[in-house]
């Protein structure tokens, strides 16, 4: 399970750096495309519009990957407890 939230992590790194030089690129080519101030400013608010699309994406992932993290967290918690272990953070109440 730890395995596969860490290839997970890795697999949104590695999204995002993708998505983010995609805008980057898109910013570059569209502003070496403008020939005036207004197309400048027509470039910037296109690719802002890109990027707040981009965060609004990212955070929909986040939340999700969240979600399954505390899933899977209290799935672990029950494991323990059904095996009559104590978890981690019974053991730090009882060293306080």
């Amino acid at each position: 399970m730890l395995l596969d939230e860490m290839f997970f992590v890795g697999d949104e790194i590695v999204e995002r750096i993708v998505a983010d030089t995609s805008i980057f690129n898109e910013l570059l080519a569209k502003l070496a495309q403008a020939h005036s101030i207004r197309d400048y400013g027509t470039v910037y608010q296109e690719c802002t519009r890109h990027q707040l699309e981009f965060i609004r994406r990212d955070m929909e992932r986040i939340l999700k990957h969240s979600d399954r993290t505390m899933g899977n967290t209290a799935k672990l918690f029950e494991t323990w407890r059904s095996n009559g272990a104590s978890s981690p953070l019974e053991e730090v109440g009882k060293r306080a």
